[in-house]
């Protein structure tokens, strides 16, 4: 009997998986073919990676697979999909098998939505935020690039949206936040601050006072509201709360059920690849480097 399952994994640097759900958060309950065929993909995609630069244009077209049947090991290319990730608020569907991993590859958008069997969805990141959004029962997926651009242009939104009008149910999404930057990490100036507040007053809840210029951070968000003409000032720092914003902005559509994963790619550089860490750093030779997240809805016999 052929079922579908759906898979997905975030990898750190070294193409290794740092956290995985699949089917009421417990790997250990779920039967040995749906193990195997998930460390099938997942190993698939490490091997994959592995043999690449990690550079953009070096990423596979296809991930290939093996699998045991009663006819013995059997091989599948699974297409694997990756986007031209470019700060915007754009997802595209993949709705027809006929569509190809190089063609998608050339597109300018920042999230995959589809309802198809037997391909992997995938994004790039380091310290923007990978979002993973399943409807298991309607088997609807997406994977999102979330930075802070294309956080506060509505990426998120438009992204469930597609997923709705795909058969998703709101109430039926579960999303996973991944490795990304966290908010003690993340500096920001003014025009970034006040950019981010013009669409809201209350976004004031996702900012506080760089360490260096509040050494209480107890009362931080009182001091803000209370002493904006005191820190209108260019030199004036910021630490904006990246992830937090994303989960706030999944729960404004009815998504209940959120998982983070709250380990900062900047403060771990030896496990994860940081824009802002490498950049700061001078390591110009790996500084374009990104992890993969990504997900799959896959058939399996059982």
């Amino acid at each position: 009997m052929i079922n579908n399952e759906i898979f997905y994994g975030f990898l750190n640097k070294f193409a290794l998986s740092v956290n995985f759900n699949i089917k009421n958060n417990n790997f250990n309950n779920i039967s040995t073919d749906i193990q195997s065929k998930y460390l099938n993909i997942s190993n698939a995609i490490t091997h994959a990676i592995n043999n690449s630069l990690l550079s953009f244009y070096d990423f596979p077209y296809y991930i290939e697979i093996s699998e045991k049947t009663k006819n013995g090991i059997e091989y599948k290319k699974l297409p694997f999909f990756l986007l031209n990730q470019s700060h915007t608020n754009i997802p595209i569907v993949i709705n027809d098998k006929n569509i190809s991993p190089e063609r998608i590859r050339n597109i300018k958008a920042d999230s995959l939505i589809t309802r198809e069997t037997n391909i992997i969805l995938a994004i790039k990141t380091a310290d923007c935020i990978p979002i993973i959004l399943i409807d298991k029962n309607n088997k609807v997926v997406s994977v999102v690039h979330a930075g802070w651009r294309g956080a506060i242009n509505n990426i998120i939104k438009n992204s469930l949206e597609k997923m709705k009008d795909n058969g998703a149910n709101m109430k039926e999404i579960s999303a996973f936040i991944g490795p990304c930057i966290q908010q003690n990490s993340y500096e920001v100036d003014y025009k970034f601050y006040t950019e981010v507040l013009d669409i809201n007053k209350k976004n004031i809840i996702f900012f506080k006072l760089s360490r260096k210029y509040l050494e209480n951070q107890k009362d931080n968000i009182d001091f803000l509201k209370k002493n904006q003409k005191i820190i209108r000032k260019e030199n004036i720092k910021y630490l904006f709360d990246l992830p937090g914003y994303c989960k706030q902005k999944l729960l404004e559509y009815d998504i209940k059920s959120i998982a983070l994963y709250p380990i900062d790619t900047y403060s771990n550089p030896d496990n994860f690849f940081s824009y802002r860490y490498f950049s700061n750093h001078q390591y110009n030779d790996i500084k374009y480097r990104r992890q993969i997240s990504w997900v799959s809805i896959t058939d399996f016999i059982n």
